[in-house]
């Protein structure tokens, strides 16, 4: 099973997520998610492909890195608190 597809197949209207006390329900993450792949395959992310992901932890970065994944691409989470040196070392690194 691709960790992407976890989402599907959940009754849409249960709750998935509650992040910053708002609730997600399933049917609204599989609709973000499926979006934003969309967004990432018209800006040319293939399979294998690395994206950086430089959210904090919240339903952005599960709808994100679901998206990434689901296209086959690689998620490259990084701390978004992490000064800009430290970011651009990280970067560099990943390619």
């Amino acid at each position: 099973m691709n960790l992407a597809n976890i989402i599907n197949g959940h009754p849409p209207e249960h709750v998935a997520i509650i992040s910053r006390n708002r609730a997600t329900t399933y049917g609204t993450l599989v609709d973000q998610v499926a979006g934003l792949r969309g967004g990432l395959t018209e800006l040319g992310v293939q399979q294998g492909d690395r994206v950086a992901l430089i959210v904090g932890n919240s339903r952005f970065f599960v709808v994100s890195y679901l998206a990434i994944v689901g296209l086959g691409a690689v998620a490259v989470p990084l701390n978004p608190s992490s000064p800009a040196p430290e970011l651009t070392r990280e970067l560099v690194t990943v390619g």
